[in-house]
């Protein structure tokens, strides 16, 4: 729940940061007005120092989730090995099963919260950034959105591949592991 807390006031945080700059931007470039100047400062200094202090809260908040995760995932393989049959130790290679352990339970669970946080800190900020964006023209905010199919597209495309390439990764990395592993395990013969 804190987690959340600290997510949605950074959020807020970040997507008032670029309101306020332009609030400073039009105090001096269109009206002139110094008094406005200040005073839009002194709120931008403050939503900074805000967001910084709950992005880092949320941050820390994040990483021990996430090491929470990894230590549950590795508990639960490592349990689920404890309970398999001699034979899946024949046939498996100790280093794939030790990559698997280390390595694939550590990325799961960074990919897992990073993903969750980067989207959950998105979704609040592209809302925040609609209302303002309608707010101040809502023709030069449907316009921008010509561009969204194709920026949709490109993400998709670039997910997939960049997912294929993870999987393939993941694999070598596996069979380096269990090749180190027969190779110095057999070290004395």
């Amino acid at each position: 729940m804190l987690y959340f807390v600290a997510l949605f006031v950074a959020a807020i945080g970040q997507a008032f940061i670029p309101r306020l700059t332009g609030d400073i931007i039009n105090s001096v470039a269109h009206t002139h007005d110094y008094e406005a100047l200040e005073s839009n400062s002194i709120k931008l200094v403050v939503a900074a120092g805000i967001t910084a202090v709950f992005t880092a809260f949320r941050g820390s908040l994040f990483t021990l989730q996430m090491t929470r995760l990894n230590i549950r995932v590795r508990e639960a393989l490592f349990a689920s090995l404890l309970s398999q049959e001699l034979a899946y130790f024949d046939c498996t290679k100790t280093g794939k099963i030790t990559s698997r352990l280390n390595a694939d339970t550590t990325k799961l669970s960074d990919q897992i919260s990073l993903n969750l946080n980067v989207f959950l800190r998105s979704v609040v900020q592209a809302i925040l950034v609609l209302i303002f964006m309608f707010h101040v023209n809502t023709q030069l905010s449907f316009l921008t959105f010509i561009s969204v199919p194709l920026v949709v597209y490109i993400s998709i495309k670039y997910g997939n591949y960049y997912r294929k390439l993870s999987k393939a990764c993941q694999a070598k990395l596996a069979n380096s592991n269990a090749i180190s592993d027969a190779a110095i395990s057999s070290m004395s013969t």
